[in-house]
């Protein structure tokens, strides 16, 4: 954001657009209160953080009556003087106003920019400005959970305890230069490696929280699969409790992938239905098998759909299943013989393995259950400093590379002046997270996600 843009006085809906009940308009900058004054005449003393019912007008024309609050910077989410209106929840009523605040000089907000004049004027840092957004966009438990973990700081005192163990280490190192000439004994360099590799160790420990943490905020990544007619579809379909995947007694219905999701626990599945796994001649469905086999290569968990009516053939199943964490899901136990099921239970061996009947809507809680149960297996110690964001693993796993090479260099026994070197890149990774450094690319790729009036 150009310094220029951070004396702008902004406009924005904070609500989202169409009917309802009432609207919030956000209004923030230095001109606020005075382009509040200007469309509520009728107001006569800025009182901050109470509300006051106030008449609106187009010129001279009422246009509508809403409760009005004043905070005044640097006492306000933003940092500046801030107004916030609750008007009727009319978008004639909405654009008026806005348009008024237009003509008044102020402009209309960037997505984001609240919160981003929020980070700039140190009310938070950068962590917390981007738990904003997961915030309000967390449509599960987990998600929201980790995100108010993230706003509350308490991910960032992680990052925070790294950046201190770092400035200290270096802090001893370019001391030990400065009086290099003097008597001092220097600290020996086996105490630095164990110092860097202290430090590296933390941030591997939490870059090892990630891929729970994308669980977490994205939700589990579940294909369905297995051969033509083992009931994949009707699975989908009884676990999401909405006939959303096409059922029918003919092989090789599905062609393209069927996304479905359900909640459970407080975590998100998002289940695909998947192309049946055969050989065929057809290229349409060549692709689609070909799509289901790429779903699985990135699978957080994958459901193995077998037909217990159907007797059991050779390489049923695929080598995959015993390379990625798999459930053999044996369906279609209302019809199937007992010899068939003691059959498959055998061929799944040591694989995790659920005997149901999507179409009964049998054994599907202990299937949930199940799920559910891999999924907080794969959960830290400690769930409050769960990494969930790219942006955060990314800059750990460079620091980490900085350390990796301050431990080699030491190795070496390379001047300290290198090692240094390193460790300032470490800590240059750790201040990105937090926002301590930062450019405009970083901030746009951040802010530009949020809503607009957030």
């Amino acid at each position: 954001m150009e310094n220029s843009e951070l004396d702008d006085t902004i406009v924005a809906i904070a609500t989202p657009p169409g009917y309802g009940a009432i609207a919030v308009i956000r209004l923030d900058g230095k001109c606020a209160f005075n382009t509040l004054r200007k469309i509520a005449p009728d107001l006569k003393d800025i009182v901050p953080r109470q509300a006051q019912l106030l008449s609106l007008v187009d010129r001279e024309t009422l246009l509508d009556q809403a409760l009005v609050t004043c905070f005044k910077g640097p006492q306000s989410y933003t940092g500046n003087d801030l107004v916030e209106i609750g008007c009727h929840g009319s978008p004639y009523v909405v654009d008026r106003l806005i348009d008024l605040c237009l003509t008044f000089g102020a402009r209309l907000a960037h997505p984001g920019e609240f919160t981003k004049r929020a980070f700039l004027n140190g009310k938070m840092n950068l962590t917390q400005a981007e738990a904003v957004a997961e915030i309000v966009f967390a449509n599960h438990q987990a998600a929201h959970q980790s995100s108010i973990n993230l706003l509350k700081g308490v991910t960032g005192q992680a990052f925070q305890q790294i950046r201190e163990q770092l400035i200290n280490l270096i802090s001893i190192l370019e001391l030990e230069l400065d009086f290099s000439d003097q008597e001092n004994e220097p600290q020996k360099p086996q105490k630095t490696k164990q110092s860097v590799k202290s430090i590296l160790n933390e941030i591997n420990t939490l870059i090892s929280t990630y891929s729970y943490g994308k669980i977490v905020r994205e939700g589990a990544h579940v294909p369905i699969v297995g051969p033509p007619n083992s009931g994949k579809s009707s699975l989908l379909n009884a676990l999401i409790m909405e006939d959303r995947a096409i059922v029918t007694p003919f092989p090789g219905t599905t062609r393209d992938l069927i996304e479905g999701s359900y909640h459970k626990e407080g975590y998100l599945f998002r289940l695909f239905d998947t192309a049946g796994l055969r050989t065929t001649s057809n290229p349409v469905e060549k692709i689609g098998i070909e799509r289901a086999y790429q779903m699985v290569q990135k699978a957080d968990m994958v459901l193995y759909v077998l037909d217990l009516s159907e007797p059991i053939r050779d390489g049923i199943i695929e080598s995959f299943a015993y390379k990625h964490p798999t459930l053999i899901v044996l369906n279609k136990a209302d019809i199937a013989k007992s010899k068939n099921i003691e059959a498959y239970l055998q061929l799944a061996g040591n694989l995790p393995k659920v005997v149901i009947s999507a179409k009964r809507n049998q054994g599907l809680d202990e299937l949930s259950k199940f799920m559910v149960q891999q999924i907080k297996l794969r959960a830290p110690a400690s769930q409050h400093q769960v990494l969930t964001l790219k942006r955060h693993c990314d800059a750990l796993r460079r620091a980490a590379k900085h350390l990796r090479a301050a431990n080699r260099q030491l190795t070496l026994n390379q001047p300290a002046e290198i090692i240094i070197t390193e460790l300032r890149w470490a800590l240059e990774h750790i201040d990105q997270i937090l926002g301590k450094t930062y450019n405009e690319e970083i901030l746009h790729n951040i802010f530009d996600h949020f809503c607009i009036g957030k």
